[in-house]
C-alpha cells in the first residue's frame, strides 16, 4: 500500500512539474524576421532629433532633492571598503 502511495505522489509530482514547465516557456509572439513589414526611414535629420530631445528632457530631469539623494548614496557606497576578507589558513588538529 505504501509502495501505491509513493508511486500516485510521483505521478501526481511528475505532472505538475512537467505543466509548470511548459507554462514557463514563453510563446513565440514576435514575428519572424522575415514577416515584418516596416518602411525604410528617410535620411536621418539630427537637428530635428536633437531639438525633439532638448524639448522633453526636462520631462524627466532630477530635481535638487533627488540629485542629493543620489549624491549622497553614491559616496556612502564609495567610501565603504568592498574588499574580500581574507581567508584565515585552516588549522590543522594535532593527533594524541
Amino acid at each position: 500500500m505504501n509502495k501505491l502511495i509513493c508511486f500516485a505522489g510521483g505521478v501526481l509530482l511528475g505532472l505538475t512539474l512537467i505543466s509548470v514547465s511548459r507554462a514557463a516557456i514563453p510563446k513565440r509572439a514576435t514575428p519572424g524576421v522575415s514577416e515584418i513589414q516596416a518602411n525604410k526611414a528617410a535620411t536621418p535629420n539630427f537637428e530635428q532629433d536633437y531639438q525633439h530631445l532638448t524639448s522633453v528632457e526636462s520631462k524627466y530631469a532630477e530635481s535638487w532633492d533627488q540629485q542629493q539623494r543620489l549624491r549622497k548614496a553614491t559616496q556612502r557606497v564609495a567610501t565603504r571598503s568592498y574588499a574580500a576578507p581574507v581567508a584565515k589558513p585552516a588549522v590543522k588538529k594535532k593527533k594524541q
